[in-house]
Order: structure tokens, then C-alpha cells, then sequence
């Protein structure tokens, strides 16, 4: 990451330093006519490089130093959890300084040579020598774009995948930037049917391949990295919008009092609930208690038990009751008994899984089936798993001892205790119970000589809680003093959008300032045709026109170049991402680990139209308005030196 940080930083520099030597150019002839050599003038530019790269490092230290202080609440805020102390470490604050003197050194070294090679009678006069492009460079970089799509298309079926994705996707970016002259060249062949400015914008950057090809391809990293990235998390994006599992019905919610300990309080949990959310229907539901209300729910205290819902032998899942687990039976075996109803798992969890409610829980939870309600409103409990049932009938087990329990649970045994048989009704299939097991009515409860503790309320809104309700009702139950978590179930939600947005940002900024650079270069190449523009009579706007659209054919050049490179490198990774799953997913069933029940992989690969359309576009045209807008109408008029 540091070299690729630094040799994007070269390529956005290097031009930059290339404008300040041609701006120079006088002055470093001067210095040759007087009797300096080409050390000389490699010199002075080699330390006008060292001398901004250690100005930059202290303006830079200095300035992400008070950032990082001054924007510390707002990532607190934004992560969610408290920083440490702020820890300034000079050692490593200097080795970063260090680093972007020598990036600053290595930008100007091209520079330095360009300009030492420069003749002075050349440079004193005005004229600019005409160098021929490369021909081994095209074609070492078409060798390394077929190279590294081979490698990349290679590593999705390779064992050490992302890895040899990465290195290909890497190999093919660098030989981008190899052909980019050619590429710059290319583009120049549509200026045929545009305009006179931005004709003349696109042959001044083909002509002057020199400045024009290394802002291209900083752009391109840039560019690369974000449509990489930002491709690679929008598909992961609508996988996980696939996989997601939701907790209870849109809309609902659960207040719950996580400590056992609390639940003198929950009374008071219910009314702050009641009075600041706009509710609709709320359930209030209690806990069975076994020994002291307050003891954690496993706890091997003294005094604290618990309630246990015994499964039916018959009924409970074999790979689980056999003495050696699923390895007593065969590969065959376990693929069968995996796809047995008896063990099916439930996909949602929750801290309690048996509760005691009345029929306005089943309306919370969206259960439609009105031999449910009237169930529980007879007195029967509700079950939302198949297996506790047997003839109408389920068991608890009170269970007091929660050490022998555990003992005989390390003996696959049943742990001792009172059982108490209810009577319960088995809701139908297409009914959630969203990881509850079993519900009780109060009546029934009471009736079997069973405690209860109230632990929360599941609820449903009357529209939908503001930021600012949340935020008045998490007020409030701090002051409690007692650990209580709402939450509300608002279906998937993608928390990628900061992150694209930065990618997007940052994108913006480096293509428009290596745009900027390419475009301040070429306006102190044009300074001559542009004074002798204005001589003739041409307009002001025309300096400004083609300033913009200058900066605009970069931006343009370097982000659809930089699009097409970083879709390799996040489709390599999906479509490894894939193999793998897909892998481990046969895998699991062929070897009896999980039941054709369990959903198959899903690995999408989507590119993000928005994000990409907005760099296309939207930068490019940022790019040139900017340039446009700070560039001056007219310049001081003055002699053209002739030849």
C-alpha cells in the first residue's frame, strides 16, 4: 500500500515539478550559459524536489495532526465507541515525514533529467526539441495486460485465489499505464468531429504526450482503485441484502432488559416505550423463573435454575443423540438425516426462546392464524416448532440444579428436575416465530405453579420512530441505570455508503488534481500561441475555453481508462468468492454437513452504475469548470521570440 501511495503521489507530482522547470527554463539556461553543466541543472531541480517534499511533510503533519484532533467526536460518534488517549508519537510522525521527502526527491528526478537535457541555445530561443515516442514500451504493456488478465482469470481457480487475482489485476493496471501513450494517441483521433476548443484541447494533449500520458495514469490508478473497490463492495452489498435474515415482521420492534437482575425495572422500560414511540400494539412479555428472579439464565449459583423445554426422544435430531455425535454415522447417513425435518435448524436466535403473552404477541409477530389466538386465549400454549409437540402436548423441565446439569449434559443425558405437561397447539408452517420456541398464557402459567419475571415488550409503530424519538428514548433509559436494548427491525440496511463516497471523493480529487497539473503544464507550453491568440484579436474566453476543456480530455481520458482497468480486479475476486463458496457448499452436503435446505451460495457480481456514471460525468466536467474558472480571461501581451 505505502509504494502504491507513493507512486501514485510521483505521478501527480512529477508533472508539477516538470511545470515549475518549465516555468523555470530561463532561468536554468541561464545557469548552463554561465558556464553550469547538466549536474547543475539536475541539481537545482533535484532540490526544489527535496525542498517541497519537506515543506509538504510539516504542512501535512501539522494539518493531519489537528484533523484527526478536531474530528475525533465525529468518528466517535460515527463508529460508535470511544477512542484512546491522544497519542502523538514523534518517531512515527517523522518517519512519515521522511517519506514524503524522498517521494518528493523521486518525483523530481524525471524532471530533473528532462530539463538537464534541454540544449541552451534551444531553450533561450523558445524551441522545444521533438523526442519520438517509445516502441517497446506498447508493447511490453500489451504484454502485460494479456499477462495479467491470464494471471487474474488464472487465480479464480487457483487455490491461493485473491491472492494471484490481486497480483494479476496489479500486472495488467501497469501495463495501462505503459500503453497510455498510445491510448492518449487514440483518443486524438476523435478530435476530428468536435468543436474548435476542445479539438484543439484533445491535439495539444496528443502532441504532448509527454505531460499529458503521466497525469493520465494517475488518474487511472485512482480511478482503478475506486471502481475496484466500489464494484467489489456493491456486489457484496446485494449479497448480503440476499442473505439477510429478518429478526421479527418490518416494523417491529423488541425492548428488552438484558439483565436478569433488572427486572424491577422493566415496568419502567414499558412506559418510557409507550411514551416516547408512537406505538401501535405492544405485547409485554415475561421470563420463567426457576429459583432467584436475578440469577443469570445459566448460572451454577446456588439457588439459580432454570426452565427447559424437553424434546421428545423420538422427535429430537439422531446425528446429536448418537454417542459420537455425526461421526457414528456413515457419509450416506448423515447426508439423509441432514435433510430430516428432525434436524433442521432455526436460522434466528434469541436470548429467550419461551415466553409468557397474551394473543396481542401473535399479532406483533404477524402470526394470521386464528386457531393460534384462540389457543392461547383457551389456554393452551403456542408453539412455533414442531419437534417440542407430540400429541398435543409439550414439556418443561424445571430444572434446579444447574451444575448436575451440566454434568449430565457432558453425557448427552436429559438434566433432572419437575416436568410440568402442558397442553399446546402447533402453529402452522408459513407462521414466524422469529426464535421463539414456546408461548405461554399468564393463566397457564399461573395454573402450573410456574414463576415469572417480565424481561420486555415486543411492539409494533404507528408510522415510524424519528431520530429524534430514538434519541430521547435511549435518554431516558440511560438514567435508568440498567442495560436495556431496543431495537427495531427497518429490513436490510447497506453500510457502505460512507465508504463509496470517500472512494468517490478521493477519485474526484486526485483526477481533478492531476488534470490541473497536466493543464498548468500545458498552458506554460501554449503561452506563446495563447499572447499570440490575443494579438490577432481572439476573444478572452478563449484562453479559458481552452483551459477547461484542457483539464476536462485528462479527467476524461484518465477515468475511462481507469474504469475499464478496475473492473478486472473485482470481478477476479467475486467470481473466486464464488467458487469458494459454491466449493464449500458441495462440499458441506457431500459430506453430510449440511441438509439441501440450506440455501445456496449467492455471489453476485453488479457494478455500480450510479457511482460509475457520477465519475464519468461528473468529474470530467467538475475538472474542466474549475480550470475554466481559474484561469485568467487574458494574459499580459508580449514579443513572440522568433524561429
Amino acid at each position: 500500500m505505502v509504494g502504491l501511495a507513493m507512486l501514485e503521489i510521483c505521478q501527480l507530482a512529477g508533472p508539477a515539478f516538470a511545470v515549475g522547470a518549465r516555468r523555470s527554463r530561463r532561468q536554468l539556461d541561464l545557469v548552463g550559459a554561465n558556464g553550469g553543466d547538466r549536474r547543475h541543472i539536475r541539481a537545482i531541480v533535484l532540490s526544489g524536489g527535496l525542498v517541497i517534499g519537506a515543506a509538504s511533510a510539516v504542512i501535512g503533519t501539522v494539518i493531519g495532526v489537528a484533523l484527526t484532533f478536531g474530528l475525533r467526536p465525529v468518528l466517535e460518534a460515527q463508529i460508535g465507541s470511544r477512542f484512546g488517549d491522544f497519542d502523538i508519537r514523534p518517531l512515527e510522525l517523522l518517519g512519515i515525514g521522511l517519506l514524503a521527502v524522498l517521494t518528493g526527491l523521486l518525483a523530481a528526478i524525471a524532471p530533473a533529467v528532462t530539463a538537464s537535457r534541454q540544449t541552451v541555445l534551444a531553450s533561450l530561443t523558445g524551441r522545444r526539441g521533438v523526442r519520438r515516442a517509445s516502441r517497446v514500451l506498447p508493447v511490453i504493456g500489451l504484454v502485460a495486460i494479456g499477462g495479467g488478465v491470464s494471471i487474474a482469470l488464472f487465480g479464480t481457480v487457483s487455490q491461493m485465489g485473491s491472492v494471484v487475482v490481486a497480483g494479476g489485476s496489479a500486472l495488467a493496471e501497469l501495463g495501462i499505464v505503459a500503453l497510455t501513450p498510445v491510448l492518449v494517441g487514440l483518443f486524438g483521433r476523435i478530435g476530428r468531429w468536435l468543436p474548435l476548443s476542445p479539438r484543439l484541447a484533445l491535439r495539444d494533449a496528443v502532441r504532448n504526450r509527454g505531460r499529458t500520458a503521466p497525469a493520465v495514469a494517475a488518474v487511472l490508478a485512482a480511478v482503478a482503485g475506486t471502481v475496484a473497490i466500489a464494484t467489489f463492495q456493491h456486489s457484496d452489498d446485494l449479497q448480503r441484502r440476499h442473505e439477510y435474515v429478518a429478526t421479527l415482521p418490518f416494523g417491529t420492534g423488541l425492548a428488552q432488559v438484558t439483565e436478569n437482575s433488572g427486572h424491577k425495572e422493566v415496568p419502567a422500560v414499558r412506559q418510557a416505550l409507550a411514551r416516547e414511540l408512537p406505538l401501535a400494539v405492544r405485547a409485554d412479555v415475561d421470563r420463567l423463573v426457576v429459583g432467584k428472579p436475578g440469577c443469570d439464565s445459566w448460572s451454577d449459583e446456588p439457588g439459580c435454575g432454570r426452565a427447559e423445554i424437553i424434546t421428545p426422544k423420538d422427535q429430537r435430531c439422531p446425528l446429536w443423540e448418537a454417542e459420537n455425535g455425526p461421526a457414528s454415522f456413515t457419509t450416506e447417513q448423515q447426508r439423509t438425516l441432514r435433510n430430516d425435518w428432525r434436524c433442521e435448524e432455526d436460522r434466528l436466535g434469541v436470548a429467550v426462546s419461551t415466553v409468557v403473552a397474551d394473543e396481542k404477541l401473535l399479532t406483533v409477530l404477524g402470526v394470521g392464524d386464528p386457531a393460534a389466538a384462540a389457543a392461547l386465549k383457551s389456554g393452551k400454549a403456542v408453539s412455533f416448532d414442531k419437534k417440542i409437540v407430540k400429541d398435543g402436548k409439550v414439556t418443561l423441565r424445571l430444572v434446579t440444579d444447574n451444575k448436575a446439569a451440566s454434568a449430565l449434559a457432558e453425557k448427552n443425558q436429559d438434566p433432572p428436575g419437575e416436568d410440568k405437561v402442558l397442553a399446546a397447539y402447533q402453529a402452522p408452517a408459513t407462521a414466524k416465530g422469529y426464535g421463539l420456541h414456546l408461548v405461554l398464557p399468564p393463566a397457564t402459567a399461573k395454573t402450573a405453579g410456574l414463576t415469572t419475571a417480565p424481561f420486555g415488550s415486543y411492539f409494533t409503530l404507528d408510522g415510524k420512530a424519528s431520530s429524534e424519538q430514538r434519541q430521547k428514548l435511549d435518554g431516558t433509559l440511560d438514567t435508568m441505570g440498567v442495560e436495556t436494548e431496543v431495537s427495531i427491525e427497518e429490513g436490510y440496511k447497506a453500510n457502505n455508503s460512507l465508504v463509496m463516497l470517500a472512494l468517490a471523493v478521493f477519485a474526484g480529487l486526485v483526477t481533478i488534481g492531476a488534470a490541473g497539473i497536466a493543464t498548468g503544464l500545458a498552458q506554460a507550453d501554449a503561452e506563446a500561441d495563447l499572447k499570440t491568440l490575443a494579438a490577432v484579436g481572439a476573444p478572452p474566453r478563449v484562453r479559458r475555453t481552452l483551459s477547461g476543456f484542457q483539464c476536462g480530455v485528462v479527467a476524461l481520458m484518465g477515468v475511462v481508462l481507469g474504469s475499464a482497468a478496475g473492473i478486472l480486479p473485482a470481478v477476479g475476486l467475486r467470481l473466486t468468492a464464488r467458487r469458494e463458496a459454491q466449493s464449500l457448499y458441495e462440499t458441506g452436503i457431500a459430506q453430510g454437513h449440511i441438509g439441501k435446505s440450506e440455501l445456496a451460495p449467492y455471489v453476485p457480481i453488479s457494478v455500480p452504475w450510479e457511482t460509475l456514471g457520477g465519475l464519468l460525468v461528473l468529474v470530467p466536467l467538475g475538472a474542466a469548470l474549475l480550470a475554466a474558472l481559474v484561469t485568467k480571461s487574458s494574459g499580459a501581451l508580449a514579443r513572440r521570440a522568433a524561429g
